[in-house]
């Protein structure tokens, strides 16, 4: 594309924040300006630059406090940067964080009137657009309220409802429509398709790599507030999943320092067993731990190298040392399998399945599970893992590990790249003339 296609130019951006450990600092430091600094940097952004072509969808990724928000601020003019340049043409519309613009006391039509007008559109022109954002926006009578009486969602539908009947030729989407329910969620992309397919300009950050294969023409990854990575989605999202995985669960590598230094030591591994990979789970979100807990997880996929990419079909084996405080005569092992936004979308627990296990106070028990993996379609994915016990005639959880383990499910098949929960692999089909 030619230069005189470009819709947003961003060079050399950099933007500080000034952190004060309490109002006093803050008061003192601008008192007495050239006193000592009570203040640490914070830099959200360094040295960004990147151009937006006319009618792209650009896709922004990234983990949390990666700098996105603070990136897509500037871009809607609502944050000024400290150095660079930034360059917007045409109209630009953001649904930034939640209310953003919105006067609390005006009631929800007052404040279309009110934010069209920083938009620059006229009260006229917004009277013939009134009864479509209402319309979608589905917010009944609630219309004629003061929006601080919405709940969120009334905020999401309102606040995209107007964003795009203004019809702007850039539009900006930050996080803010996880907060609406599905069904609107649904409606709201099926907008940004029409948006697509117009030929608009969109920069679209969300933490769903699904949404951000099937919308964008291209990624922009940034970590830190250093842009990581620029290209297709396809390849910026795989290396993005990638790293995700290596850094929470670390490396092969890593994993293996891991053992020799933190889990022989804190977590008693057996010599025998320090050789198998395990995973990193000091920071996992887990609850129970009563009479016996989970020592460590090992996850191996049917070559016994550590789980990171692997297909629908693959055998894996689980490996979970288990450290008994007392004695537990009964108890069974799960496991749960999770998409990206943690549905749970499959569920082993060992009773059902005719096993159960016991064992004796202070001893240690190592228990593989192995089985194959369903068909599921590309994406991330997770493993939680437990141990419960019987008491009477209900069993009562031991120790749970929520996302023990993330993994990337990648495959060729075309298949397996749609939007599904599962992929159905035969299907067979029938006509007749009548």
């Amino acid at each position: 594309m030619t230069e005189d296609q470009e819709v947003i130019r961003v060079q050399h951006v950099t933007k500080v924040y000034k952190l004060y450990r309490s109002r006093q600092d803050r008061l003192q430091e601008w008192l007495i300006p050239f006193a000592k600094k009570r203040h640490t940097e914070h830099f959200a952004l360094r040295d960004i630059s990147f151009t937006v072509q006319k009618g792209e969808v650009i896709g922004l990724i990234g983990k949390n406090g990666s700098g996105k928000s603070t990136l897509l601020k500037i871009l809607a003019g609502v944050v000024t940067q400290n150095k660079g340049l930034v360059e917007c043409k045409g109209n630009v519309t953001a649904l930034l964080e939640l209310g953003a613009g919105f006067n609390s006391e005006l009631t929800g039509i007052e404040n279309i009137y009110y934010l069209g007008a920083i938009q620059g559109v006229s009260k006229t022109e917004m009277q013939k657009k009134i009864d479509e954002i209402l319309t979608f926006a589905e917010l009944g009578d609630y219309a004629w309220q003061p929006v601080k009486n919405y709940s969120s969602g009334m905020y999401v539908r309102l606040a995209f409802s107007l964003s795009i009947h203004i019809d702007p030729e850039v539009l900006i989407i930050d996080e803010a429509l996880s907060v609406g329910d599905v069904r609107f969620q649904q409606k709201c992309f099926r907008k940004i398709r029409q948006f697509k397919e117009q030929g608009k300009t969109i920069i679209f950050c969300s933490h769903s790599m699904q949404a951000v294969r099937d919308f964008c023409t291209k990624v922009i990854w940034i970590h830190d507030g250093v842009i990581q990575e620029i290209g297709q989605p396809d390849m910026v999202t795989e290396h993005y999943n990638l790293f995700m995985t290596t850094h929470k669960h670390l490396s092969t590598q890593k994993q293996n320092e891991f053992v020799k230094k933190d889990l022989s030591s804190i977590q008693h591994i057996p010599a025998q067993l320090a050789h198998l990979p395990w995973v990193d789970i000091l920071e996992t979100e887990q609850f129970g731990i009563r009479v016996a807990n989970i020592e460590a997880i090992s996850v191996q996929d049917g070559d016994r190298n550590p789980l990171s990419f692997t297909q629908g079909g693959t055998d894996i084996t689980i490996s979970m040392l288990i450290n008994a405080q007392s004695d537990l005569p009964v108890f069974s092992i799960q496991i749960s399998l999770n998409n990206s936004v943690g549905s749970k979308i499959a569920n082993i627990v060992s009773e059902l399945h005719g096993q159960s296990f016991s064992i004796g106070s202070g001893k240690q028990q190592l228990i593989k599970i192995r089985f194959s993996l369903p068909d599921l379609p590309n994406g991330q994915y997770s493993l939680g893992v437990g141990i419960k016990s019987i008491k009477g005639d209900t069993w009562e959880v031991q120790h749970f590990i929520h996302d023990a383990l993330f993994f990337h499910l990648h495959t060729d098949d075309p298949r397996f790249h749609a939007n599904a929960t599962m992929v159905i692999r035969e299907v067979k089909f029938s006509h007749r003339e009548i």
